[in-house]
């Protein structure tokens, strides 16, 4: 394989995993913007909310 070969290959790769990085970003947003549009939870206290308090 030749230098300009390795150097194609190298580029190839590089931007297979920029497709691949830039996918995941786009997932990462989408969720984003479904975290912020759910409504708020309450806080939780860490008890069960089924065991009434006493």
């Amino acid at each position: 394989m030749t230098d300009l070969e390795q150097m194609q290959a190298t580029v190839i790769r590089l931007y297979e995993r920029r497709e691949s990085i830039d996918a995941q970003l786009f997932m990462a947003k989408e969720q984003v913007v479904r975290l912020l549009a759910a409504p708020p939870k309450e806080e939780s206290d860490g008890k069960p909310d089924d065991i009434p308090a006493n």
